[in-house]
């Protein structure tokens, strides 16, 4: 009967077990698939009593939210702080090529500004042209109440030289030629009238002799500059010793009672006074041109007068000599344009 019992209650224990492994098997494929879905998921909670609670489905979706949440803002905070370190470190970059191209920059301007203070061309000091030399051409017109001549040449040719930036002094020689009618004003005439007659103009034309007047000029002078830049203008005044010559063209023999001509000359020599106004303008530091005005008038008489014959046996000669006299006492206007060379 007691061995009936205990087969009994074995069988009962057997069947029992049996019941229970499905159960325990699912719950086992239960946790994991929750293991399966976050390995990070802890265990279930323990009550008071120390047995183990057992979590929801909603507890543990809950839990996993936080979790993914917690994930997604760790990852924000990171990509938060590799943009940053991104940006500080082209930042950084930035600062550092600015800093290092400051310095090689600093470097070269050094090195460069100390090669130009060693290497530097020495500036080039132009040399102040203090001396000219002026060639000239113009017009002499010479006249005074008696005559009135003008010449068909008047060449001159000056050298000056800066005293300093306002006055200037110098030597200058003047060439003029002219050719002149026989003049026929009343007081210089001779006391032969009768000596013209017709055989004389049939000698030498109805017109009269033709006369030939040359003049020869040497002066120094000195002259004040108003402005001392390109264009300078200037007065000046000047002494100056003259030697003229005029003669008769027609040297052909004409007699009359006892008086010939054919050979008159005169030449005398006077000093005079010259005042000048003029301008000079410079194209470069060495050439420029000049133009002036002169105005000249004798001071002395005729000097070292000398007549080629005897005039009081010849009324042409007696003529000459009054037209040279009066070329000393007259006035010389000359308008002359020249070339400046300087040096």
């Amino acid at each position: 009967m007691k061995k009936s019992k205990l087969a009994l209650s074995a069988q009962l224990a057997i069947m029992g077990l049996c019941l229970m492994l499905p159960t325990v098997s699912l719950l086992a494929q239960d946790d994991l698939v929750d293991a399966g879905k976050d390995e990070q998921f802890n265990l279930d909670e323990l009550d008071i009593n120390g047995s183990q609670k057992k979590k929801s489905a909603a507890d543990r979706l809950e839990q996993m939210r936080r979790k993914l949440e917690e994930q997604n803002e760790q990852m924000v905070q990171k990509k938060i702080e590799d943009a940053r370190i991104k940006n500080e470190q082209k930042l950084t970059d930035q600062l550092q090529d600015a800093f290092n191209q400051g310095l090689n920059e600093d470097t070269v301007a050094t090195s460069s500004s100390s090669v130009q203070k060693v290497e530097a061309p020495i500036p080039e000091v132009k040399e102040e042209k203090k001396m000219r030399i002026i060639p000239g051409l113009g017009i002499l017109n010479i006249k005074n109440n008696d005559i009135d001549f003008e010449s068909k040449i008047n060449a001159n040719l000056s050298f000056e030289s800066d005293i300093n930036k306002s006055f200037a002094a110098g030597a200058g020689i003047q060439y003029a030629s002219m050719d002149v009618t026989d003049v026929g004003s009343t007081s210089l005439s001779t006391s032969y009238p009768q000596f013209y007659t017709p055989t004389y103009y049939g000698t030498y034309g109805q017109q009269g002799r033709q006369l030939t007047y040359n003049h020869m000029g040497l002066n120094v002078f000195g002259k004040f500059y108003i402005l001392s830049e390109r264009v300078r203008p200037y007065v000046g005044l000047g002494l100056g010793y003259n030697r003229d010559n005029l003669k008769y063209e027609n040297a052909n023999q004409y007699s009359y009672n006892g008086m010939n001509s054919g050979n008159e000359e005169f030449s005398t020599g006077f000093v005079s006074g010259t005042a000048m106004v003029g301008t000079t303008v410079a194209f470069t530091q060495t050439v420029g041109v000049n133009a002036e005005f002169n105005y000249s008038k004798g001071l002395s008489s005729a000097i070292n007068s000398n007549a080629q014959s005897f005039t009081f046996i010849n009324p042409d000669q007696q003529k000459l000599n009054r037209i040279g006299n009066s070329v000393v006492s007259a006035s010389f206007y000359s308008v002359n344009l020249g070339l400046v060379i300087s040096f």
